[in-house]
């Protein structure tokens, strides 16, 4: 199984019902519709009631039926992975801990532990949801900031804070190489008027 979304089983129709059209429009009138199962044609129905038709699918068709649900729980444990994924992800950054924590033998076992055959995600995939994660967090705040009815003002003295961007510094660290990466920072986030620097 992989994990993108577009990879998602569909589940296939339990019953697709198929009206009858070989009766002329004068006898239509009279008599109502009648509904084949695609999977034995030879059964009708006079109408399309659920439980008429669920009865005939588990009396004669438990195949399909346990097919199907098997299907559906598969779309429950993506959602569910994703939602793992998330809290990983989560997890991570709250606990500074590295990429790779996840290939992590003792990592593993714990996992393992609590849900026996749980698919542990590699590195490259916790990076990736990292960033994808950043990506969209980021775009939620650049609004937030380009919306703020005033100035906004920055200092870094203080314990609580939000990061604007990861940046690779080339060069010294000087106070002037440190004010053109943030003011090119400011820039990506439009709030360059808000800011008095």
């Amino acid at each position: 199984m992989t994990n993108s979304s577009s990879s998602i089983p569909v589940p296939t129709p339990i019953v697709e019902l198929e009206e009858d059209t070989n009766s002329s429009s004068s006898s239509k009138k009279s008599l109502s519709s009648r509904y084949y199962c695609t999977y034995c044609p030879s059964k009708s129905f006079s109408d399309k009631s659920t439980s008429t038709l669920w009865r005939h699918m588990n009396n004669h068709h438990p195949k399909i039926v346990a097919e199907t649900q098997k299907q559906e729980e598969k779309i429950g444990e993506i959602d569910n992975q994703k939602e793992y994924r998330k809290r990983l992800i989560r997890w991570v950054v709250n606990n500074n801990q590295p990429f790779n924590v996840t290939e992590n033998r003792e990592f593993q076992d714990m996992m393992t532990f609590i849900q026996l055959g749980m698919h542990i995600f590699s590195a490259d995939t916790v990076r990736r949801d990292l960033d994808e994660s950043f990506k969209t967090a980021k775009n939620v705040f650049r609004q937030q900031l380009q919306e703020a009815p005033s100035h906004l003002s920055f200092t870094v003295d203080k314990l609580k804070y939000t990061t604007l961007d990861f940046c690779i510094l080339s060069g010294s660290h000087t106070g002037v190489n440190l004010l053109q990466r943030f003011l090119e920072v400011l820039q990506e986030f439009d709030i360059t008027t808000k800011v008095n620097v």
